[in-house]
């Protein structure tokens, strides 16, 4: 009996211990280091120069600087889709949501750049800019120098531009309502001090801090701050009905999280953000500044760590030696030992695009791509969806207004058409959108509420005329704006009058930003409602078509363009109509878009 119990005894032990070491080593594999040396590539191509820095994730692949001044975008799959020259060493790149490239050069120029690679302006700055060019709402784009910022609208005219005491290192943020605050070197007893500029250039606020602001980042909410003490906290302005309204204010902080100058976000959804400090990572509930999630990250410890990107709730972070993936719940899903930079690849960058490839950048020229993980990225058209017009963000909405009052005509002539193109027209710009606002608002009521005891021009027939209709639309090109532009888009689906349809053609061409398609969608409408025989508006439309496919240059906006053009040479229309449209195909062709 004894024996048998022994025997047992020993089976059992060896049972264990045979299972322990295969729960082991099947764990041991699961978190074993995967090699990109030993990896097989996905794809490899070679680019036209030497990359100058690291590239720039975009909607439909990536974009890089090649020999200082070259400007190259690559698919998904590394192919390359367009190159720009932009005729001096590039400094600094942005991108805009909608795609547009923001560039800053060595001899102080801004350049903006449309998605197909077409360089629609090119700006002397008259100051060295001091970091890279940022987008705000409607179009704006913002450079600052050691001592001043400036602002651009769409269309390059130069909206106005401020002095300032001189700036720190910390790039400007955007707040909620659109509003810009710029971080100050000066200090109040160790405290960061700002100012807060609005969109129209004027000072708004001037800020002291709680302490010093070593960190920041933009929010849909406001600006998370990081402080020396490793606090954050938000910065926002109020939007309800108080009476602080329109003021700054701190909406929280968290002094459990601890996050340093090297910290990085990344938007999760509209009210969670990640936020990864070398070592560990935290999602935070903007709205309410509390920890969602903690954990650690032992195996990106570098302050110089390459990148921290986030797709489909997971997480890729990288440095020199290793790429490692976790997901939201904090479980380690891939850990990845880099190439040596030294080794077969040479690489000098390294990024991940959100289709799931971890791509190098060679010394020799060669991209060299391998799949880490699968995203939902990877089958989504690289192309916007014209049809999906992008939320105008609430800077309009925060400043400018219907007056109650109609507004005198010599409010809206020479004097505003001189102001507006000569640029550098500041606060001024308030007042003229307040005007040019409430005289289109009014015409657009008139037109879209029928009465049978009134005439349906009634609400301006007193005091306006078509003329001054015509006067209130030569000041939108100027003012280069989206909520304007989407005006135009109202007034087109609802005029029937010759005259204003080819005024409201002939405005779309003197500015074809269309970043929502609204504009696009009309005339492609009233193309489809007006007589074949009326060959003055069916031109009007197609050289409107091409203007606007010139400037947004996207894909999805380029084939509805062409798909407008195309109808226009069915038999019911006539020969000079097709010509137009055959010459605004022509010269879509020449861009190479």
């Amino acid at each position: 009996m004894y024996n048998k119990i022994y025997k047992l005894t020993i089976f059992i032990s060896i049972f264990f211990t045979i299972f322990s070491d295969l729960y082991a080593a099947s764990t041991a594999s699961s978190e074993s280091i995967t090699k990109v040396d030993e990896m097989d590539r996905s794809w490899f191509n070679v680019l036209s120069g030497s990359p100058s820095s690291a590239p720039l994730n975009t909607n439909y692949g990536f974009l890089i600087v090649e020999d200082s001044k070259f400007l190259s975008s690559y698919s998904r799959s590394g192919q390359r889709l367009w190159q720009t020259n932009t005729k001096a060493k590039i400094k600094d790149i942005s991108i805009s949501e909608t795609e547009f490239i923001a560039v800053t050069n060595q001899n102080n120029q801004l350049q903006l750049i449309n998605p197909s690679g077409l360089v629609l302006w090119t700006k002397s700055l008259g100051f060295t800019s001091l970091s890279a060019p940022f987008f705000g709402f409607d179009g704006r784009t913002f450079v600052r120098g050691i001592n001043q910022l400036s602002c651009f609208g769409i269309n390059g005219i130069q909206k106005w531009t401020i002095k300032t005491d001189n700036q720190n290192s910390l790039e400007p943020k955007l707040l909620n309502d659109g509003s810009i605050i710029l971080f100050l070197e000066k200090t109040h007893d160790g405290k960061t001090c700002a100012l807060r500029i609005s969109p129209f250039g004027n000072v708004l606020e001037e800020i002291v801090f709680q302490g010093k602001v070593v960190n920041a980042f933009t929010c849909d909410s406001g600006i998370i701050l990081v402080f020396s003490s490793g606090e954050i906290g938000m910065a926002s302005i109020k939007a309800d009905s108080s009476k602080e309204t329109g003021l700054i204010y701190s909406k929280w902080i968290n002094k459990n999280v601890k996050c340093t100058e090297y910290s990085s976000c990344r938007k999760l959804q509209a009210t969670k953000y990640a936020i990864f400090t070398p070592g560990y990572l935290v999602v935070i509930n903007t709205d309410k500044g509390q920890i969602e999630k903690y954990f650690n990250i032992p195996e990106i410890t570098d302050n110089n760590y390459l990148f921290f990107e986030s797709i489909d709730d997971k997480f890729v972070i990288a440095q020199n030696s290793s790429c490692t993936v976790y997901n939201l719940s904090g479980k380690k899903i891939k850990h990845i030992q880099m190439p040596s930079k030294s080794g077969k690849y040479k690489w000098e960058f390294s990024f991940f695009m959100n289709s799931g490839y971890l791509t190098f950048l060679s010394k020799d020229w060669t991209i060299n791509s391998f799949k880490i993980i699968s995203t939902s990225k990877e089958k989504e058209s690289p192309t916007f969806s014209y049809y999906q017009s992008k939320k105008l963000i609430s800077g309009y909405k925060s400043y400018i207004t219907n007056l109650d009052y109609r507004p005198e005509k010599r409010t809206f002539g020479a004097e505003s058409f001189n102001a507006l193109k000569s640029g550098n027209y500041g606060i001024k710009e308030i007042d003229i959108s307040n005007i040019v606002n409430t005289v289109i608002n009014s015409y657009y009521e008139s037109k879209t509420t029928a009465s049978m005891n009134r005439d349906t021009f009634e609400l301006i027939s007193v005091q306006y005329n078509l003329a001054d209709m015509e006067n209130i639309l030569n000041l939108i090109p100027l003012l280069q704006s989206h909520y304007f532009q989407q005006k135009i888009a109202y007034l087109l689906s609802v005029e029937d009058d010759k005259t204003m349809l080819l005024k409201l053609l002939n405005t779309v061409k003197e500015c074809g930003y269309d970043p929502g398609g609204e504009i696009l969608s009309q005339i492609e409408l009233l193309v489809k409602r007006t007589n074949p025989k009326d060959q003055v508006i069916l031109q009007s439309c197609a050289d409107a078509v091409y203007e606007i496919c010139r400037f947004m240059g996207r894909p999805a906006l380029l084939s509805k363009g062409k798909e407008i053009l195309g109808g226009l040479f069915y038999p019911q229309y006539d020969e000079s109509t097709k010509k137009a449209a055959r010459s605004a195909m022509q010269k879509l062709a020449e861009l190479n878009m």
